[in-house]
């Protein structure tokens, strides 16, 4: 028995995981608007996480863009 990955799969895949990063951001931020903000010593771990998905949810998708660019090169240059 085998599987078969699709062409994109792997690409579907990292846009599942922007998509996590995506419905995150609500949580973190209900997660930070429960704690005080004069207890910035327990909320600081969930800033750095929440600003950490932040960063990745703008990033991943140029990531994919370029990826999606070398691809095509790559494609284009086994072509015959």
């Amino acid at each position: 028995t085998y599987f078969a990955i699709k062409d994109d799969g792997f690409e579907r895949r990292f846009e599942l995981v922007i998509q996590n990063f995506v419905a995150f951001r609500p949580i973190a931020q209900r997660g930070l608007d429960l704690l005080a903000e004069d207890d910035r010593d327990r909320s600081h771990r969930l800033r750095m996480l929440a600003a950490m998905y932040a960063f990745w949810e703008r990033e991943m998708p140029k990531m994919l863009a370029k990826w999606r660019r070398e691809r095509a090169r790559l494609e284009a240059e086994e072509s015959p």
